[in-house]
């Protein structure tokens, strides 16, 4: 009995010795819990000596959660951001500087897609790195192109192919004066402005360029896909049932979509496969990426470099997108992008539209001046006001917000 007691004496102190050296961390994300779990796992069981305290926050709240506590002087060790609030929390002072940590671990940033890594760069300084990164491509229903004799889309496309293709999918199946089927769905209206050759904000992030020539023909194009051309659900059509379940239900011809998609469109009842969307002027795409930072107030920011190494290098990036979400920016685990899964047959195409993906304006009013400018489009796309107009008022309350910083 006494040996016993001794024993088990023995075994409270050498774990309470184990957890005495550890350190703890605290990461605060609003990526999916399940997969962050997996990836804190793993690190855990590489890493003894680390405990880190997950703290999934949804991504409606995390943004004002983040400026609260930086406010306190309470802000978790690890955080994740989006593209379009990394660059606030960068430039204020709320993230670390990584590049003494890169240079003293001789840390290998050509692993990831220079283009993805290139958006955390702020003054030629990382204060973060990418987890994932998404961009967008057509999917297309291979059914339906079949029914109206279209081949895949070809890599030569143009922006008239597109709409010819389009026009021809759109169709009355019930014969009562309104499209059933409609052969395309517009994405996000920054991605019209670079596909006409135009851009939102300068090169100097003082001006926008949303009143120019070429942003204006990108956006008319846009709208005149259901003003005019009648081959996309407009505004109010989407209010009564979005693109999602329009392309799920199989009445959507071709769905310019990301990564996202993939997993979820798996047991479609229609064979569907993936291809480049087609230039109205130049090719362009979104490319959207969901960094992790280590934070100026973190306690213990070696612990929190070492997880931030392993979250957003090879080993977490292949957690996450082995479990579907988006798309490695590790580029030997990108290879490997839908693998197990059916569809799309050409995959390779998200990785080859990294080349001439485009990111939202890496500016900390982004918010505000995206909001100003729906504000104003909006009436185009109802067809009230003509789409220049509706630029030009845009431009007048856009370069008021970036002359107020």
């Amino acid at each position: 009995m006494i040996k016993r007691v001794v024993f088990f004496g023995l075994v409270f102190v050498a774990l309470s010795a184990v957890a005495a050296a550890q350190t703890t961390i605290r990461y605060m994300t609003f990526l999916p819990q399940d997969i962050e779990a997996k990836v804190v796992e793993a690190f855990e069981a590489a890493n003894p000596d680390i405990r880190v305290e997950l703290e999934p926050v949804d991504f409606g709240t995390i943004f004002d959660r983040l400026r609260v506590t930086a406010a306190g002087g309470v802000l978790a060790d690890v955080v994740s951001l989006n593209l379009e609030n990394y660059t606030e929390f960068a430039s204020n002072g709320s993230l670390a500087n990584l590049e003494s940590f890169i240079a003293r671990d001789a840390y290998d940033l050509d692993a990831y897609f220079p283009a993805v890594l290139d958006l955390f760069r702020l003054d030629g300084a990382l204060y973060g790195l990418p987890a994932s990164f998404s961009n967008v491509v057509l999917f297309y229903n291979e059914d339906l192109y079949a029914q109206a004799g279209i081949g895949a889309p070809p890599r030569s496309w143009g922006w008239s192919d597109l709409l010819e293709a389009a026009r021809k999918l759109t169709v009355d199946v019930s014969n009562d004066g309104v499209a059933d089927r409609h052969g395309y769905a517009a994405a996000w209206w920054p991605l019209y402005i670079w596909l006409g050759g135009g851009e939102i904000i300068d090169e100097t992030g003082t001006d926008t360029l949303i009143d120019s020539p070429e942003a204006i023909r990108g956006l008319q194009e846009m709208v005149d896909l259901w003003l005019v051309h009648g081959v996309a659900p407009g505004p109010s059509e989407l209010a009564a049932k979005g693109d999602w379940d329009r392309w799920t239900e199989g009445t959507l011809a071709t769905f310019p979509i990301g990564p996202w998609g993939i997993a979820p469109f798996q047991d479609t009842s229609f064979d569907w496969n993936a291809a480049h969307h087609p230039p109205i002027e130049e090719q362009a795409t979104f490319l959207f990426s969901n960094p992790l930072a280590v934070t100026s107030q973190s306690q213990n920011q070696d612990a929190a470099w070492a997880f931030l190494k392993f979250a957003t290098g090879p080993e977490g990036a292949s957690i996450r997108q082995g479990n579907g979400y988006e798309i490695s920016p590790i580029r030997s685990v990108a290879t490997s992008l839908g693998e197990g899964m059916a569809r799309p047959r050409d995959v390779q195409v998200f990785l080859e539209a990294v080349e001439y993906a485009k990111a939202p304006p890496r500016i900390p009013q982004w918010g505000q001046v995206s909001a100003a400018i729906d504000q104003q489009l909006n009436q185009a796309k109802e067809g009230t006001i003509p789409v220049s107009a509706a630029m030009e008022n845009a431009a007048i309350a856009v370069r008021a917000i970036l002359s107020s910083r």
